[in-house]
């Protein structure tokens, strides 16, 4: 939120502005860390993701009307339910520890720049990822462990690149159903196989093609390890 913006609302919306919901984010206006910019479409595809336990956002279109999967007929109950729900998972989303602490992991991973990260739907996944297992009471320590290790798998497999919301489905049930720890594991050893390091990962460093993916989390273990870049002091 831009500081004029938030002026904007607070002079123009004094209804919303005593609301508990301008209270959980007003902190914004002083965040400047550029790396991870939701817009609304990304709190809502990340409250939905990790609340729901869903991917498609057609769903959630349905939830809200109060579909019921079951029996494909309507009820207001759950329509009421879905916004409650929703509403919980937005001002989750919004806080200001977890919105902080997520961007510490993001950093921590060798991310310290928005160039060297260009798919959004890794860093919404990251949250989703995070915000479910605090929800589980999952350990800080094997939270930061999981969400940075995810984030890499992602990127170096193009794992959101196509069919985003379905994986998003797939990947988030199986987190929840799933001991993290084994989920991540059994994913690892399909998806970056001696295989992919030897001979896919090789392939697709031959490029001249300056946004590959496979070169940015090279330049992340980089910063991660603390390497000095070409003549820099």
């Amino acid at each position: 939120m831009k500081p004029e913006d938030f002026e904007a609302i607070r002079q123009n919306d004094t209804e919303f502005v005593t609301s508990e919901e301008f209270s959980k984010i007003k902190w914004i206006v002083n965040e400047h860390e550029d790396i991870y910019v939701p817009d609304y479409t990304d709190v809502l595809r990340v409250a939905f993701t990790f609340k729901f336990l869903r991917g498609r956002i057609s769903d959630l279109a349905s939830l809200l009307s109060g579909r019921d999967f079951d029996t494909c007929d309507y009820q207001k109950a759950i329509a009421e339910n879905s916004f409650a729900k929703l509403k919980e998972g937005v001002l989750e989303f919004v806080s200001k520890t977890d919105f902080q602490r997520y961007l510490m992991i993001v950093k921590s991973t060798g991310i310290i720049s928005p160039a060297t990260i260009r798919s959004q739907n890794v860093l919404n996944f990251g949250y989703a990822l995070y915000l479910l297992l605090r929800s589980k009471g999952e350990d800080a320590a094997i939270i930061e462990k999981v969400v940075r290790w995810w984030m890499v798998l992602t990127i170096l497999t193009g794992r959101y690149s196509e069919s985003p919301q379905s994986t998003f489905d797939y990947d988030i049930k199986w987190f929840q159903a799933y001991d993290t720890m084994k989920f991540l594991e059994h994913t690892e050893a399909g998806e970056l196989s001696d295989a992919f390091w030897n001979n896919i990962l090789v392939t697709k460093l031959n490029t001249s093609v300056a946004s590959n993916p496979m070169f940015y989390v090279f330049l992340m273990a980089q910063v991660k390890m603390g390497d000095y870049g070409f003549l820099s002091e």
